[in-house]
């Protein structure tokens, strides 16, 4: 999506969790420890989590025998 693209929103500070599959992201946004990071879900594999509790985040997920790849790109 570029700016031109309807639709197009800019934001700063905002943190985007991919899951593999459906079935993945369902688990995590389901699973107590982790629910109240999610702040919305975008579609079936990405959810906007709160950028402040990352940490918390992959710290919960990996107690949850779920196994976190990130990646950052710090603009």
């Amino acid at each position: 999506m570029s700016d031109s693209d309807a639709g197009y929103v800019a934001h700063h500070n905002v943190a985007v969790i991919s899951a593999q599959d459906k079935k993945t992201l369902d688990a995590i946004y389901k699973a107590a420890g982790t629910r109240a990071l999610i702040w919305k879900r975008l579609d079936d594999t990405h959810a906007i989590v709160d950028p402040t509790r990352v940490s918390t985040l992959v710290r919960r997920l990996e107690d949850g025998g779920f196994s976190p790849d990130f990646s950052f790109d710090i603009l």
